[in-house]
């Protein structure tokens, strides 16, 4: 009777320690995939002419 009741103790701790892990790894997946955005980003705009138009569009709305 004891150890039943401690062993469902310890199953519902294992369960709860496993849905933090997965809760865990799932906030680190989002966080690699928004830094890789943004490395990918950079790596777009200093390699185009995206930010010289965005300059312009601000300058031009500034202006206006």
């Amino acid at each position: 009777m004891i150890f039943n009741f401690f062993l469902k103790i310890g199953k519902m701790m294992q369960m709860t320690c496993l849905k933090s892990i997965k809760v865990i790894a799932k906030v680190e997946v989002c966080i690699e995939r928004y830094l890789d955005f943004l490395i990918f980003f950079f790596v777009i705009q200093s390699h185009s002419h995206f930010s010289f138009f965005y300059d312009k569009l601000v300058e031009e709305e500034v202006q206006a």
